[in-house]
């Protein structure tokens, strides 16, 4: 590793924000942009074209502070022929006050205000005369002959109107509600006892967790292997997390304890973290088979079979005759009977199910309102929104988009 990367390396350790140091390629200028920039293209000093202009004009000895119009600050400095920039960072925390600025005043959107408080929180608070006195203080350390560098503060935003200003969607904004309705769909999966369905969600939320990981590897060199121990710890929180869906289905406490007891048996005398994370999956699958079995017991055994199979057959052509001939018993007979069993007709049974499936798809999903309507079996577009609707009171898209009435 070479002198400025070894120099940048100590500011780095010191005050624990990034650095980079220009070398006059404009990718490595686009890069800062695209991963610090809130706003959009020419309303930031993050923007590659406003580095490169400032940067032209920073002279030597001099340490610039500049604060963007997102209140965000970087240090911009030369050392030994390199320019260097620090940063961001913020020098003031969030609290309470900050919905009283004017740049959130001009944006009264929700998802403007949440985004925006988790791009300023994501960066480090540290006080400007802290930056400055070890900037120096490495300095006189890699080169004692060095000067003592002179603050300057500029204002250089890029735009002198909010109305001119336009944000970004934050990604790690939408990566968190995407984690937090995969969870509750894989919860929701357990609950109802959808064997099927409950490796699938899981698959889900390790994905989203990974991804975050992604996100998250950017600030650093790598994202570390878990070890034997650490995975023993996740699955003890993994096994009390699926415990209590588990309850809401109808699986009695001594039921679930004994099954995941049985598991923390095995899971403690494994030495493997591959063979842990295959009794992980089959605690999962067996405790929600046994969800599934419980729901079913309230059921004689023909409406059992009949309620297995419109959960399993949902998404294809549905009737009574359909569904009778699976069965074995009369379409009259089969009718008469669930509706004493489960207080509803077949056709309401088969219409809430799917609109239940369709709800949570439209939480969890991006596919379209359409897609989704042939996925849970309705070829009809209009139609399954008009079911939706009786249903909900709102249209699918209605809750998709923060379940409002439309």
């Amino acid at each position: 590793m070479d002198r400025i990367h070894i120099f940048c390396g100590f500011i780095e350790n010191a005050l624990r924000i990034n650095t980079m140091v220009y070398g006059g390629s404009k990718e490595e200028l686009e890069a800062f942009e695209k991963k610090n920039c809130f706003f959009l293209e020419d309303k930031s000093i993050y923007t590659a074209s406003a580095l490169e202009l400032i940067g032209e004009r920073i002279k030597d000895h001099h340490i610039y502070e500049i604060q963007d119009v997102s209140f965000t600050k970087i240090v911009l400095f030369n050392f030994e022929g390199h320019s260097i920039i620090a940063g961001p960072f913020v020098t003031k925390p969030w609290d309470k006050n900050m919905d009283r600025l004017p740049l959130i005043d001009h944006f009264s959107s929700p998802t403007f205000f949440d985004s925006y408080k988790l791009f300023y929180t994501g960066f480090p608070l540290i006080d400007i005369e802290d930056v400055k006195n070890i900037i120096n203080a490495a300095l006189k350390a890699f080169n004692p002959n060095e000067p003592k560098y002179t603050h300057r503060k500029l204002n250089v935003f890029t735009t002198t109107s909010y109305e001119e200003l336009e944000f970004k969607k934050f990604d790690e904004y939408q990566a968190i509600i995407n984690t937090y309705e995969a969870e509750n769909y894989f919860l929701k999966m357990i609950e109802r006892g959808n064997v099927d369905g409950v490796l699938r969600a899981k698959t889900q939320v390790l994905a989203n967790y990974r991804g975050s990981n992604v996100n998250a590897s950017k600030r650093s060199s790598s994202v570390p292997r878990m070890s034997l121990e650490e995975a023993k710890v996740t699955s003890n929180i993994f096994r009390i997390l699926i415990r209590k869906p588990a309850e809401r289905g109808g699986l009695h406490p001594v039921v679930i304890n004994a099954i995941t007891q049985s598991y923390l048996q095995k899971i403690n005398a494994t030495t493997s973290v591959s063979k842990l994370m295959e009794y992980n999956d089959e605690l999962l699958l067996e405790l929600t088979n046994e969800v599934h079995k419980k729901q079913m017991e309230m059921y004689s055994s023909h409406i059992s079979q009949t309620v297995d199979y419109i959960r399993c057959n949902y998404s294809q052509p549905l009737s009574l005759d359909i569904i009778s001939k699976e069965v074995g018993i009369s379409p009259s007979h089969l009718s008469r009977s669930f509706k004493k069993e489960t207080g509803a007709t077949i056709v309401e049974y088969i219409r809430d199910w799917r609109c239940e499936e369709a709800k949570d798809l439209l939480r969890t999903t991006t596919l379209s309102v359409q897609d989704i309507s042939s996925y849970v079996g309705y070829s009809d577009n209009n139609y399954f929104s008009k079911v939706f609707k009786d249903k909900y009171h709102m249209t699918p898209m209605g809750w998709r988009n923060g379940k409002r009435k439309e």
